[in-house]
């Protein structure tokens, strides 16, 4: 009951968090991403159950805004909900809107998903460029790094060579 609880807690910050998806800046923030994975032949369900929380959480008027985007490639039936934090801070803070449909996720989202996994990103400012207002897909490469120092300077040679050559 524990474990189901942390992972509704996490949902949520992930579907609350401030400010959707916006063009990048040299101030760094946060980006919360819940991958949520649906049970198999449950994808329907778990979008209407996803329609019904918007739409509570839009007639409570409920402030904050997330990005939601649907894998396209890969195994299973995977959304990620994400939403940018100007810091750590802003995941403490009180969604009344959200709690009130909170019987929404339990009730219509939550016997849809098979699986959650929350992930926290800080922007690279350095090593970006603005994301494009009219972006529609966004390729996502996960890198296991062993020495982060050295990732890091490898990305910013790449990154320099880059802005050069453009």
């Amino acid at each position: 009951m524990k474990t189901t609880k942390l992972i509704m807690s996490t949902f949520i910050v992930a579907i609350f968090c401030s400010n959707i998806l916006t063009a990048q800046n040299t101030a760094s923030t946060l980006l919360s991403a819940s991958e949520i994975t649906v049970k198999s032949g449950h994808n329907a369900q778990f979008m209407e159950g996803v329609k019904l929380w918007k739409e509570c959480y839009l007639k409570d008027e409920g402030e904050n805004n997330w990005s939601m985007w649907r894998r396209d490639q890969g195994e299973g039936n995977v959304y990620v909900m994400t939403g940018n934090m100007p810091n750590w801070a802003e995941m403490d803070k009180e969604d009344e809107s959200g709690e009130d449909c909170y019987m929404t996720i339990v009730n219509f989202i939550w016997p849809h998903v098979e699986k959650v996994n929350q992930s926290v990103f800080e922007t690279m400012a350095d090593y970006s460029r603005a994301w494009p207002d009219d972006a529609k897909y966004c390729r996502v490469t996960y890198f296991k790094v062993n020495k982060g120092y050295a990732f890091e300077e490898v990305v910013s040679a790449v990154g320099d060579a880059t802005k050069k050559q453009e």
